[in-house]
């Protein structure tokens, strides 16, 4: 023992003033913090006793002149003084002072107990009981005999003699008992002991493990019987008046204490008993300075006596070896008073609840020792079952195939430090064990600017646990490679850089196909959309869990979106934690959820994460103190006053609580510790932020700077980023070791090359020490520190964090050049995210960027000033910020010189108004700047201007090409700037005049291809050539010249790679001019093909144009209505995702025909179900929208209505459609023309056969004129139609063999053309002829034909209609 610590305790012992009250509990902390323990059999220190006579502190103990004890004789309590009892000590010779006979045979009993004890307590730290079978100690014989304690199959008293004497001969021999035998006893055990320590551990000393374990199952069924029986025995034998206790209750949990430590202890009864001479031991005290006993007639010693008497007396079972919960529960139960203050119970079911504990989870509550570190987990789980099971709920529907088959999303919100992300991160082994892809990404309130970083993130890890799976890498590259064609991987390799390791790297050198706004970014969505649908299916599910989605930037958010709502991926579960309080209203994430639960096919689970209340925290300290929850309830209720429950703060306040002692690890109780008082007392701060900063103040100095840089990075930090940093010559220490320290602590993990934080407000407690006034200046000196020591490729990874830390100080720079280079950093931060399709935080760069200039840098720095005002009013366009990017537009317009200064602003600024429905303005505006570039247009178009503008294209195209169109593919690409700018304008026009002045378009489109053929070929004579195709073929009737320029614009395409107008020329093209000439079922690929392009280069809209399309030709063609029908579900879709409401109406009337005619509605001639109301889109005629649409719902109720028979009310919509449809048939589809004369000509014959009438007549002859010329155009596709009218025009005009021969044509025609619907029709109108021409017979085969042509196809309203008519 060090010489301090010994003198000390000996001042201590030796110390002669009036014992107190509060004297025992001074002394135990006395000796705690001398890392002593005070026990019945004697002082020692946390791994052992003073027991050697040899050793020299014990001698210097007696040589003491205070009267110590003599070494020989342990330190010890006498019987009746209990747990807090001040300590006398024992006289060193009890013969010599002449004690009683009584008072030997007490002390015989305390030695064999403490004796017992003593085994226990000298067991040596780290002994642990073995798991199945552990070893039995043979320093005490086991007893013999059938002694019971209160009934069969109890134990006896153990006794240190060995025999199997009763009761009484064990008293006797214990009288014999001398102190130096027992000391010598003592002495003997506590030697084999220490000899053999590694043999014992300290259970199996006094109980072996299952004795213990069974002792506790009897308790509980001690407990069962007396509930049952309901009488429990008596109470304590010595109980005055004054200490009689009026609740019942309370009387139930003493006496019930008493039983079980009669139990525990082997029949020992735990308070004193008078003897048989009536003498009274607790009454006898001893002096040790005096060396005399005084009786009754002492009055101070009468008052001692007084205060003593208050508290129990008797031996802790501690001193037995017993587990220290089994011990702190009958001490509970024993300490018992009225108000209830020591115990842990308000009943005996709390009582049996803890002993069913114990018996479930020995391991834990039993047998295993407490550490004196305190163990919190902040990851591990309480109360959380019911949101667990719905999470894996959710998890088992989106990965069944045989279920619902709708879309899974969960979005998990709560407060901040509630176990969001714990509850996630539990389960992300389940997930993984099930076969799951487990990939997470975590947005940050620092890392806003950062577009997609969490996405990124996320799919970087994804594609790299793909590169890792061995078993399928060939499958996956295969199948990503084809998904994502060139442009996909050359587009994401840029992103995502583990892409390359499933990709060839060749093909990760691709060059991005040029994009700009908005289709840049349904580009990227798109490309993410097809990797996951390549990877992601039932058999390979993935998880994907995003963190903090109240950060999440907005492409983010509409690309999360994109995944959730395509219904071609398979086995996907989206994940979304979000903090509640922090989200409001008009919040995008809350706009975004609308959107999803709008669309109706994706299943939302909901998931609110609260506080822990008492009963979980209660859990969570029974875990880490390893004490019941009813033992830990006190504190329980203590900490959620302090916390509120929330589960961060909670863990966080725990862990100051243990570093400030409040919470300590008892050594001689072998248990934790706590003052409830003064844990409710406490002053803490007022959230866990403040509360972890002031914790984070202990650390070392150069950890805290380190943790300051992190915190200023945000959630997470690269490495890279840091060592960059350690390149500065005046940073010392090293940031990267020091923040390997803070991961050591556990305030920060390292995940690859990451430093993350181990939670956000851990982040923010450390930005917390960087003072307020201080923060500008710390995030300007990171700043300049990167910007001075990046390289160019570390500039250009780390461009993002660079610009946000300069300009998080950019207040504090004066000098105007430094201002002028953050702004040329800014412009480059908002081109990269611009490419990113990141628009938003694109706008944030560029704006403080402009902040940083002037008036005056309008004359030195004129190219930057305009390259980042327009791009910042270009961005602000795409972000529909009209206000904002009118100012910036109006600065270029004033302070630009040149036309060429201004034409990125005149062109946003056109785009700008047709976005707002100024499409007008728009022609207006362009009108006035054209003239500029050499192209003025006619300020009144009419239809001589029309005229004269084809007639001067003609012209110049037939002295270019003649006859054919090789020339114009030899032409030279266009180099005149100006030119190329005037075609830019007239493209975008070419749209505008489509929808809202028609009679513009010939003169746009003349326009662009004189200028292609004077100056040259750029992209945009694609889509002139396309368009000049479709005007040749449907307004001057040249179809040969009109297939010939639909060659050039394709031929452009590919020659100039011009895949932004792929899907816009392919609808032309293949909608409008080639059905004219080839079958139309040849147009269905290129059709299809321009849907998957379009969505792959942004252009969005002629994507879905083309599914639009796809679908008219694909009804027109007679395809099978089943699978089309899921296509066009899965394009409409589509269209309601990308916000294309204008397609998606149009498309209304086709989808409603298709399902009637699969038998899904009520009336199959009315388009009214639930996927349109034909009524709608005729409230309007006077839009041009609204007349599109109304048109194709005439067309497609004509069809069905024929086709049921209605003829009258067919020839209705006939006259209806007249009204809207005339004139614009020029501009209308292929399939829609030609149905546009097919029905309205069938409906008009079979109504004049009931009464020829003119206008039936008129009908009949001029379509039927008009399908003749068709037929000889497009025989494919009109002949099998041409034969069907002869037919029925033969038949009207009773020639019936002629009609008989035309029927057999059209069947025949349909069949070799492979128009399933058209053969069909054609064998039920045959099947009426004959019916009424009397031939049932080949009628009724007719009609079975007819009918298996409608299985055929599909229609299987069709299919009954023809049952119930004619079979």
């Amino acid at each position: 023992m060090p010489h301090e610590v010994k003198a000390k305790y000996i001042a201590l012992k030796s110390w002669t003033g009036r014992s107190s009250q509060n004297a025992p509990k001074f002394w135990e902390e006395c000796c705690r913090e001398m890392g002593m323990v005070d026990t019945t059999d004697g002082i020692r220190l946390r791994t052992g006793y003073f027991e050697n006579r040899e050793s020299e502190d014990a001698a210097a103990l007696s040589s003491g002149e205070d009267g110590a004890p003599a070494p020989n004789i342990p330190i010890r309590r006498s019987l009746e003084a209990s747990a807090s009892a001040p300590l006398l000590p024992n006289p060193p010779d009890m013969e010599e002072q002449g004690r009683s006979r009584c008072h030997q045979k007490e002390v015989a009993t305390v030695l064999s107990a403490s004796t017992v004890g003593s085994h226990v307590d000298a067991m040596p730290c780290g002994t642990t009981l073995p798991e199945h079978q552990p070893q039995q100690c043979d320093l005490l014989p086991e007893r013999k005999g059938n002694q019971t304690l209160h009934g069969a199959g109890e134990e006896s008293k153990p006794n240190i003699h060995g025999d199997s004497s009763p009761p009484s001969q064990v008293e006797s021999q214990t009288d014999e008992v001398s102190p130096d035998t027992s000391t010598s006893v003592w002495i003997d055990l506590q030697k084999s002991l220490l000899e053999d320590g590694n043999k014992c551990d300290k259970l199996s000393v006094s109980l072996s493990y299952q004795k213990v374990l069974e002792r506790v199952k009897l308790a509980l069924d001690v407990i069962e019987t007396s509930q049952q029986i309901r009488q429990l025995p008596p109470v304590m034998p010595v109980l005055t008046e004054e200490k009689k206790v009026s609740d019942e209750q309370a009387v139930e949990l003493h006496s019930l204490g008493i039983e079980l430590y009669e139990l525990f202890s082997s029949g020992m009864s735990p308070f004193r008993a008078v003897d048989k001479n009536g003498f009274n031991t607790s009454s006898v005290m001893f002096d040790g300075n005096k060396g005399t006993f005084h009786g009754d007639n002492d009055e101070k010693q009468k008052k001692k006596r007084e205060r003593q008497a208050k508290m129990p007396g008797y031996v802790p079972l501690t001193e037995f070896g017993l587990p220290p919960t089994i011990c702190r529960l009958v001490s509970s139960l024993l300490n018992h008073r009225e108000s209830c203050e020591r115990c842990n119970y308000e009943c005996i079911d709390d009582v049996k609840e803890d002993l069913r504990i114990m018996a479930s989870k020995p391991e834990m509550f039993l047998f295993r020792t407490a550490s004196c570190n305190l163990q919190l987990s902040p990851d591990a789980l309480y109360g959380r079952e019911e949101e667990t099971a719905k999470l894996l709920e959710a998890y088992s529907r989106a990965i069944d195939p045989a279920g619902r088959q709708t879309k899974e999303i969960v979005f998990i919100s709560g407060y901040s430090g509630t176990g969001k992300s714990s509850l996630v991160q539990n389960l992300r082994g389940h997930f993984i064990k099930k076969g799951a892809c487990f990939v997470s990404g975590k947005f940050d309130a620092m890392q806003q600017l950062q577009p997609l970083s969490s996405i990124v993130s996320a799919m970087n890890d994804y594609c790299n646990l793909l590169s890792e799976s061995r078993s399928r890498i060939h499958e996956v590259r295969e199948a990503v490679e084809t998904a994502l064609g060139n442009e996909g991987r050359a587009v994401l390799s840029s992103l995502i850089p583990n892409l390359e390791k499933i990709i060839s790297s060749a093909d990760a050198k691709l060059e991005v196909p040029c994009a700009n706004g908005r289709e840049a970014l349904q580009r990227l969505i798109f490309m993410i959309r097809m990797l996951f649908r390549a990877t992601c299916s039932f058999s390979y599910p993935v998880v994907l869990f995003l963190d903090d989605l109240q950060w999440a930037d907005s492409v983010s958010l509409t690309l999360m979106q994109g995944l959730i709502s395509d219904p071609a991926i398979k086995g996907l579960l989206v994940i979304g934690c979000y903090r509640d309080n922090e989200v409001t209203s008009d919040h995008p994430l809350m706009s975004t959820l609308a959107d999803i639960k709008r669309s109706g096919d994706t299943s939302i689970t909901s998931i609110c994460i609260g506080n822990l209340d008492v009963k979980n925290i209660s859990s969570l300290l029974s875990d880490a103190l390893l004490l019941t929850p009813n033992m830990v309830r006190s504190l329980a209720e203590a900490v959620l006053q302090k916390t509120g429950g929330n589960a961060l703060f909670l863990i966080q306040f725990l862990s100051s609580l243990h570093n400030e002692g409040l919470i300590r690890y008892s050594l001689s109780s072998r248990q934790w510790e706590w003052d409830t008082q003064k844990i409710c007392r406490k002053d803490i701060a007022d959230g866990v932020a403040e509360l972890l900063a002031a914790k984070l103040q202990s650390m070392a100095p150069e950890v805290l700077v380190a943790l300051k840089t992190a915190a200023a990075f945000g959630a997470q930090c690269e490495e890279e980023l840091l060592q960059i940093l350690d390149k500065a010559p005046e940073r010392i220490e090293s940031t990267v070791i020091a923040l390997d320290a803070a991961v050591a602590e556990g305030i920060m993990n390292k995940v690859g090359s990451a430093y993350i934080f181990a939670h956000d407000q851990v982040q923010q407690a450390a930005y917390l020490l960087i003072p307020d006034s201080e923060r500008a200046s710390f995030h300007l000196l990171l700043g300049r520190t990167l910007w001075k020591c990046c390289s160019e490729n570390e500039l250009k990874k780390h461009l993002f964090v660079l610009v946000y830390q300069l300009h998080k100080g950019s207040s504090l720079i004066s000098d105007h050049d430094e201002q002028v280079a953050l702004a040329r950093l800014s412009l480059r931060a908002g081109e990269m995210a611009s490419a990113m399709s990141a628009f938003l935080p694109s706008e944030c760069y560029l704006t403080a960027g402009i902040q940083m200039l002037n008036e005056d840098d309008w004359f030195c720095c004129r190219d930057l000033c305009v390259d980042i005002f327009s791009l910042c009013a270009e961005t602000q366009y795409i972000l529909g910020d009209f206000d904002a990017m009118q100012g910036n537009l109006d600065k270029l317009l004033t302070n630009g010189r040149t036309l060429q200064e201004k034409l990125r602003a005149y062109h946003t600024l056109i785009l700008s108004m047709g976005a707002q429905g100024r499409a007008l303005d728009a022609i207006s505006t362009a009108s006035r700047i054209l003239p500029e570039l050499g192209e003025a247009l006619p300020l009144d178009v009419t239809k001589a201007t029309v005229k004269q503008e084809l007639g001067l294209t003609e012209t110049l195209l037939s002295a270019v090409c003649a006859d054919t169109e090789d020339s114009l593919l030899q032409m030279k690409p266009m180099e005149n700037a100006e030119k190329r700018e005037a075609m830019k304008i007239l493209h975008v026009l070419l749209h505008y005049a489509f929808t809202e002045k028609k009679i513009l378009l010939p003169v746009l489109v003349c326009r662009m291809v004189r200028i292609s053929i004077s100056y040259g070929l750029c992209k945009e004579s694609a889509h002139a050539f396309a368009f000049y195709g479709m005007i040749s073929l449907n307004t001057m009737g040249k179809y040969y010249d009109g297939h010939r320029y639909a060659r050039v614009a394709i031929s452009i395409i590919d020659r100039f790679q011009a895949r932004e107008f792929f899907a816009r020329v392919h609808v032309i093209v293949y909608l409008l001019i080639k059905p004219w000439a080839e079958p139309i079922q040849a147009c269905l690929p290129p059709l299809k093909r321009a849907i998957e392009v379009g969505l792959a280069t942004g252009d969005i809209l002629y994507s879905m144009i083309a599914a639009h399309s796809y679908a008219g030709c694909a009804l027109f063609a007679g395809e099978a209505l089943g699978p089309l029908m899921d296509e066009m579900n899965l394009h409409s879709k589509q269209m309601i995702d990308i916000k294309q409401r204008y397609v998606h109406t149009n498309s209304g009337p086709m989808r409603q025909f298709a399902q009637n005619l699969l038998g899904r509605s009520a009336d199959p001639t009315r388009l009214v179900e639930d996927i349109m109301d034909e009524g709608d889109p005729l409230d309007s005629p006077g839009d041009t929208r609204s007349n599109q649409a109304a048109m194709f719902t005439y067309l497609y109720r004509l069809w069905l209505q024929y086709l049921f028979g209605n003829y009258h009310e067919a020839w209705n919509t006939v006259e209806e459609y007249e009204e809207i449809g005339n004139g614009s048939s020029k501009l209308i589809s292929f399939p829609a023309a030609c149905c546009t004369v097919f029905f309205p000509c069938l409906t008009a014959l079979a109504l004049a056969r009931e009464k020829e009438e003119p206008k039936y007549m008129k009908t009949i002859d001029n379509n039927l004129a008009k399908m003749e010329e068709w037929a000889l155009l497009a025989p494919w596709n009109c002949l099998n139609k041409l034969q069907l009218l002869r037919a029925e025009y033969a038949f009207l005009k009773k020639d019936f063999i002629l009609a008989a021969t035309c029927f057999d044509h059209a069947v025949e025609l349909s069949a070799k053309h492979r128009l399933v619907n058209d053969q069909g029709l054609a064998l039920e109108r045959s099947g009426i002829f004959h019916l009424e021409r009397g031939d049932h017979d080949t009628a009724s085969s007719l009609f079975a034909s007819a009918r298996e042509c409608y299985i055929k196809w599909g229609a299987w309203s069709k299919v009954w209609h023809v049952e119930e008519r004619y079979l």
